[in-house]
């Protein structure tokens, strides 16, 4: 019996009734037999044939009775025959529709049902964290609702995973490539085997009950990360296939929106910590933290070679077990090393038949490995590791890969500015260990910061001029109670340097990266016990740095590589280019210390008064301002233009600048007016008995005497602040802020000369 449905009751009874009084009111048939073909028909649709064909009987019956009064006779049982046939075959027909349009609704309410289930699945798995959380979620929601054994599998290197289940406690471990999931796997496309019993393959949760099994694959990105197995003692219809197959695609979308997701929070998370941290170290270990429990392994190293070795800058989780062995790994050994040379990523799902790897990893259980290159700087070789490890062998999905590439940039970004701070901080500290430190000690600091700093160096060495020869004052790895004998005049140094002249003054880093031809050279240019001593004959790679001063080279900075030709790159002399303009200075200084402390109050450079100079004069003026009643002009002066001559031109036509502007102000310099070299590209000057008008003309004279000066194509021009005593200030740190705060604004506002705004006179006083 189909479902019952009210209306039809109502259609029947009504259509019933209304043949009924069509006949008792002695219509012709051919008013009534529709009425009676009309509820046959329907209950037909409803409720079968045999029903509707007992209503056709007697129906007819009723009807040949009606229409034959005297007696059935042989046109009476021809109406029978044919009214009968007619409403039976109609019944027939009527009730196979129906069949057909039950079926069809039957199939459409539980297509319905099961699409909405399969909705509130989704909605539940979606709101989930990551694909472990989903996968391992999946069996259970399915389960719940009706699905049958539902299993979830993940690929591994032999074979398949149970990664979850529900519905069974029969569920093997692992299953071969040939079963239907690794079929359903391998072919990226759904299986469904309506008689497991006839497959020979079938390996499942078992049980007679289990009659189908379809299997479905997980993509993740387009990419197959997993297989969701369903089995059931019924056969899945085709609607229903089509249904959970929509289902697994899915997922699969909500698999990939997830790990995009992950990943831009990753890339965020991993920004913000970076954003935060100063040192190296520091920054490799918050990444670190971030990185390794996203990307779900337990231990993880950030790699930085310095010379022969890889040092672990940072390690995470389980590596912290391996560090005794991480700390010895020297060139050439371990995996680590072969991504250096190659600069390309590696990819380990079993570590121990891996060539190149290393026992004590593999004794200590090490199995999947990831060691991906940082980029850090210009180079062909990958100075920053990012290693990954975990004791379980796993498959790295293309999307970790994608997503790995990002985040190495990322790091890479940031360590590059922190090693860039820590270049910055080392060569502060080793500016304030000048005016303190010995010479020696100065010397063997500058060389030690060099080779920990500039990438590639293992060993150096540092020879200082002394009259016409230099001498070696600091080394690093080599025997130096020999090297400090040893003295060559600068012919000799130039032939070992082996590039033009100009570069040579100019003091351009140059690299040799071939073994016969530095050993070569040093025969040259060298004698036998300093050959030697140096391990010339050892030396890979070297990289030679000029360390000049205003045209004069002040000293010779060699640093070595002994085993990687390729050692030193493009981001070593760019390291090597940031070091000698500071590294210049700190020479001058060292050579010039004690003339700079007899003319304590006056700067070496420009030969104006200096800032203790300045301290002291302002006092005295503005002192002798208050007694006497007369006004003091204050005039703080900043350079435009000087950083590109500096940065383009190098420090040493920058000195030249700074000289040529002292010289300019001094020519221009009123009697009874007093310059000094404020410090860096500013300069001061003090004008008694001066009030703002005839500050602003000695203001702009400057400016105009300035803007004239061109150092090989770039311009200079200079920005004044002026402040007036008594009417802007009183005191003399008042004086000072007002005057540089204006000096600033000047600069901000596109100004030579600003005076700012007088309450008492009302007026802005500006030049362009």
């Amino acid at each position: 019996m189909r479902r019952s449905f009210p209306w039809l009751w109502v259609a029947v009874g009504l259509s019933l009734a209304v043949w009924v009084g069509l006949t008792l009111f002695g219509q012709p048939l051919g008013y009534r037999v529709p009425w009676l073909i009309l509820p046959v028909g329907l209950l037909a649709v409803a409720w079968g044939f045999w029903l509707a064909a007992l209503l056709a009987v007697f129906g007819v019956a009723v009807e040949a009775l009606l229409s034959l009064p005297g007696g059935v006779g042989r046109e009476g049982w021809q109406l029978i025959f044919w009214l009968g046939g007619v409403m039976l075959l109609g019944a027939w027909l009527s009730s196979r529709l129906g069949s057909e349009l039950y079926r069809a609704y039957r199939r459409q309410q539980a297509s319905s049902q099961q699409l909405a289930l399969l909705v509130a699945a989704l909605e539940e798995l979606s709101a989930l964290g990551d694909r472990s959380e989903l996968l391992r979620a999946l069996s259970g929601v399915l389960n719940r609702l009706g699905e049958g054994h539902v299993s979830v599998w993940v690929p591994e290197e032999e074979g398949f995973r149970l990664f979850s289940g529900a519905g069974s406690e029969a569920f093997p471990e692992r299953l071969p490539p040939n079963s239907i999931v690794g079929r359903c796997y391998h072919q990226g496309a759904p299986v469904y085997l309506p008689d497991v019993g006839q497959d020979s393959e079938y390996i499942g949760a078992g049980g007679s009950s289990v009659k189908s099994e379809l299997a479905l694959p997980l993509l993740e990105r387009g990419e197959k990360v997993a297989v969701l197995n369903l089995e059931r003692s019924t056969s899945f219809d085709p609607e229903e296939r089509e249904g959970l197959q929509r289902f697994a695609r899915a997922v699969g979308q909500t698999l990939s929106t997830l790990a995009e997701r992950g990943e831009a929070v990753l890339l965020s998370r991993l920004a913000a910590t970076l954003a935060v941290s100063e040192e190296p170290s520091s920054l490799a270990k918050k990444a670190l933290a971030v990185l390794a429990p996203a990307l779900g392994v337990r231990g993880a190293v950030l790699f930085m070679q310095q010379g022969e070795r890889m040092v672990p800058l940072a390690l995470h989780g389980e590596a912290q077990r391996f560090a005794s062995a991480l700390e010895r790994m020297s060139y050439g050994s371990g995996l680590v090393w072969q991504v250096y040379q190659k600069n390309q990523p590696l990819w380990v799902e079993h570590y121990a038949e891996t060539p190149g790897a290393l026992t004590e990893f593999t004794a200590l259980g090490l199995e999947a490995v990831l060691l991906y290159p940082v980029p850090v700087g210009a180079t062909k070789r990958a100075r920053v590791i990012l290693a990954l490890g975990a004791r379980r062998s796993r498959r790295w999905l293309e999307a970790e890969r994608r997503m790995l590439e990002a985040v190495c940039r990322t790091l890479g970004l940031a360590l590059e500015a922190a090693l860039s701070r820590e270049r910055t901080q080392v060569l502060l500290g080793l500016s304030r260990e000048v005016t303190e430190a010995t010479p020696e000690r100065v010397y063997q600091e500058l060389l030690e910061a060099a080779v920990r700093l500039v990438a590639g160096a293992e060993k150096g060495s540092l020879m200082v001029r002394e009259g016409d020869q230099y001498r070696f004052r600091a080394v690093v790895g080599f025997d130096h109670s020999v090297l400090s004998l040893a003295s060559y005049d600068e012919t000799v140094q130039e032939t070992w340097y082996c590039r033009p002249l100009e570069d040579w003054v100019r003091g351009e880093p140059r690299i040799v990266s071939n073994a016969p031809t530095i050993l070569a050279t040093s025969r040259q240019s060298f004698t036998t016990p300093m050959i030697e001593a140096g391990e010339v004959d050892k030396i890979q790679s070297n990289l030679c740095l000029p360390i000049s001063y205003q045209g004069e080279v002040l000293a010779i900075l060699n640093l070595d590589n002994l085993h990687d030709p390729q050692a030193f790159d493009e981001d070593s002399l760019g390291v090597a280019r940031l070091f000698a303009a500071p590294l210049a200075s700190l020479l001058h200084q060292v050579r010039y210390r004690r003339l700079l402390e007899l003319a304590a109050h006056t700067d070496v450079l420009t030969a104006l008064p200096n800032r203790r100079a300045f301290d002291r004069v302002i006092l005295d003026e503005l002192s002798l301002a208050r007694r006497h009643d007369y006004p003091v002009a204050l005039l703080l002066m900043d350079l435009k233009g000087f950083k590109p001559i500096n940065d383009a031109l190098g420090h040493a036509k920058g000195d030249q600048a700074l000289i040529q502007v002292a010289q300019t102000l001094f020519a221009e310099q009123r009697g009874g007016d007093k310059l000094f070299r404020w410090g860096g590209d500013e300069f001061a000057a003090i004008l008694p008995y001066t009030s703002l008008e005839g500050a602003l003309v000695v203001a702009r004279r400057y400016a105009k005497s300035v803007e004239q000066i061109c150092i090989e194509g770039l311009s200079l021009g200079i920005n004044v602040g002026i402040a007036i005593f008594p009417h802007d200030a009183w005191e003399e740190k008042q004086l000072l802020n007002l005057a540089d705060q204006r000096m600033y604004q000047a600069k901000e506002q596109g100004l030579a000369v600003y005076a700012g705004v007088n309450e008492n006179r009302g007026s802005k006083e500006g030049m362009n």
